[in-house]
């Protein structure tokens, strides 16, 4: 086939490939080796051998349907296992031509012979069903391993009339022994189950569900089935799960894995009531467990939920999942003092009133975590009751954060009043990035400025820490002044972002 769409140096003579439609390779099959594919719907796939500028009919082949698998085998211990073939390229119509996908194995006539993925006839790993056969009987019983019985129905089936013109038999054969070692030993993966002992795996699990009295999945089961997880302190409460649940419902790897994970992470969160020293969950346990509702901000304070709660209210999802809606609706300060979902800011001395007012501030220092500005009317650094507000960068940690170490620098900075009964910091707000230097910059209010004529404070946001004077801010240094217009106006008694700035003034009497 000179149109083949690959280099032809990297080939072998007489290798095996899977082309589609377009003569563009799909898979150059190893000699001897096992190989597997999961169909795409709307392909039309073509299996030949490789002659350098043309393919042959492909002889020395036995196709078998396992399950809803395709396998083809050939005499030199090649193989392809062709995934859900029987499921995935069968339309809901019965018509071969209306097939979603196909395989094609190049034969005696130009056209080939199509193995239909639309078929009634039922299989299963222990007895799958002879689709297709050409080639010598001597060479084809190399893949019964021995087996006298289905080598002679093997013989039977390639006698007249055989398919060497590609035509089916009337009526397919079921031929045990077809799968096994020979095959399996020469797989590309030494670690990987063999088509048969992962079937008959998942088989067995499915087997176990409905709750009837099968025998139980073991270990190796579940190995064979190529389901992780499970190991001898859980296999249990994982048969419990697959126990519960309806064969439907555990008929397939994914559906088993599913099952495997959610009974696994539901009891490593039930392990964690009790306000015991167990391992605390994940958010993939949650996740696993098919539990909503938690994300990284709120794991600790979910975690401190559950470790509260007995095991006993936490030992089922429908419980677990009450705990997390409950935990995200209810966020109790006494955690939040404690670092769980949050931190507390605490104050500096008696009479100071930090946080009369708080907001959020924006990203002052622009570190890429939102900050707040609380605001504490009744201090008296500069002056009695001048007051003081004091920035605190935001951050990822829950410790908490003392203003005293905000007025030194550390975490924020502290922004001072000016004179006696200002009362700096009675309202802030946050004003976004009102000069446009990339920092978010805030307001603060202090309606007692001037005999309460009242004044507010654009401050510009910055990376350093260095205390910020309102009376530096008054000159246009770092910031500017909103002065209000008439004694007992108020104004700056409230403070807000407008997009621009916005200050009212509540004892105007115009």
């Amino acid at each position: 086939m000179s149109n083949l769409t690959v280099n032809s140096s990297s080939l072998q003579l007489e290798q095996i490939l899977l082309i589609d439609a377009g003569a563009s390779i799909v898979m150059a099959l190893t000699p001897g080796n096992a190989h597997e594919l999961m169909p795409v719907a709307g392909e039309h796939y073509r299996l030949i051998r490789y002659l350098g500028d043309d393919s042959q009919l492909l002889d020395q082949v036995i196709a078998t349907r396992l399950k809803d698998d395709l396998s083809i085998m050939a005499a030199d211990g090649t193989q392809l296992l062709i995934k859900n073939y029987y499921d995935l390229c069968a339309a809901e119509e019965t018509t071969v031509e209306q097939a979603t996908c196909s395989i094609t194995l190049a034969g005696d006539g130009a056209a080939g012979y199509m193995l239909s993925p639309v078929s009634s006839l039922s299989a299963s790993p222990s007895n799958p069903v002879i689709v297709y056969a050409h080639g010598d009987p001597s060479q084809l019983s190399l893949l019964v391993l021995n087996d006298e019985a289905a080598a002679q129905a093997l013989t039977e089936f390639l006698s007249p009339p055989a398919l060497s013109t590609a035509s089916p038999v009337a009526t397919p054969l079921l031929l045990t022994g077809l799968l096994g070692g020979a095959i399996s030993s020469n797989s590309t993966s030494a670690s990987t189950p063999t088509a048969s002992a992962s079937e008959t795996a998942l088989a067995k699990i499915a087997d176990y569900a409905d709750s009837n009295s099968n025998t139980a999945p073991t270990l190796q089961d579940y190995t064979d089935a190529g389901v992780t997880g499970v190991n001898s302190a859980s296999l249990a409460l994982v048969n419990t799960a697959i126990d519960a649940v309806t064969k439907t419902q555990a008929d397939t790897k994914t559906e088993v894995q599913v099952l495997v994970s959610e009974a696994i992470a539901l009891a490593k969160i039930a392990d964690y009531a009790d306000s015991n020293s167990n391992t605390a969950p994940t958010l993939q346990d949650y996740t696993d467990a098919g539990v909503t509702g938690v994300n990284a901000a709120s794991l600790a304070l979910v975690n401190s939920a559950i470790d509260d709660a007995t095991k006993t209210q936490a030992d089922t999802k429908s419980e677990i999942q009450a705990l997390v809606t409950q935990a995200n609706a209810l966020v109790p300060l006494s955690k939040v003092a404690a670092g769980i979902g949050g931190f507390a800011i605490n104050g500096i001395a008696s009479g100071d009133n930090s946080g009369y007012s708080v907001s959020s501030a924006g990203d002052v220092n622009a570190d890429g975590y939102a900050d707040v500005i609380i605001g504490a009317p009744y201090v008296d650094t500069n002056a009695s009751n001048g007051g003081a507000s004091y920035l605190v960068f935001g951050k990822a940690t829950s410790t908490t954060v003392n203003l005293s170490d905000i007025t030194t620098g550390t975490g924020g900075f502290v922004i001072n009043g000016i004179s006696a009964s200002d009362y700096s910091g009675y309202s802030v707000s946050s004003a976004g990035d009102v000069n446009g230097d990339g920092y978010d910059d805030f307001t603060i209010g202090a309606y007692g400025v001037s005999s309460s004529t009242g004044a507010s404070y654009v401050v510009f946001g910055k990376s350093t820490t260095t205390a910020v004077e309102l009376s530096t801010v008054a000159t246009g240094s770092g910031g500017f002044v909103i002065n209000g217009i008439d004694t007992g106006d108020q104004s700056g008694y409230s403070v807000s972002s407008a997009g621009d700035v916005m200050v009212t003034a509540l004892m105007t009497s115009s």
